[in-house]
């Protein structure tokens, strides 16, 4: 399953929901469409959806009909199957296909797993997991990142001088 949204707070006296969105795909939240919501462990159908600012939907489910209903679902992460994820662009990934991946350098050395991704200010970041409770970030930058190979599974990392040093931590 992938993560397509947060239900962050009800909204309003009949049903409503605020959803953060984890996906820049806006029809994702159509009415008609259908979203696994965790805390209940089944999916809901979108009866209405629409934005609130710039990053907020205000969604009414069509089995949601007050308040209480909506306080309830306060806090599930909102979930599509992987299958219905949109395709994306030559070179561009979803974490799911990346989270596993073998880490490794120009040279071939094992640097760890790709366990994580942190969603950076200038760029995105990856959290290689290197075993014994050490991990490195790594900028998702072209130039770090020299080639992702999904039907082997691996990441190809090119390391300039100083970026494992500066960029491992030793977790507590």
């Amino acid at each position: 399953m992938i993560h397509v949204g947060k239900i962050v707070a009800a909204h309003g006296i009949r049903g409503e929901v605020k959803v953060v969105p984890y996906t820049d795909n806006p029809r994702r939240f159509r009415k008609g469409g259908k979203v696994f919501v965790d805390k209940i462990n089944d999916y809901l159908t979108i009866a209405s959806c629409r934005l609130q600012g710039d990053h907020v939907f205000l969604i009414r489910f069509a089995a949601v009909e007050d308040r209480n209903r909506a306080e309830e679902l306060k806090g599930s992460m909102l979930s599509i199957p992987k299958e219905e994820a949109a395709p994306l662009p030559e070179g561009q990934y979803y974490f799911f296909q990346l989270e596993g991946l073998d880490v490794v350098d120009e040279a071939g050395t094992s640097l760890g797993i790709v366990s994580d991704l942190v969603e950076g200010g200038a760029n995105d970041i990856y959290r290689i997991d290197r075993g014994n409770g050490d991990y490195t970030l790594l900028p998702a930058l072209k130039h770090i990142i020299t080639k992702i190979d999904l039907e082997n599974k691996v990441m190809v990392v090119r390391l300039i001088p100083g970026l494992l040093e500066a960029c491992t931590y030793h977790e507590n």
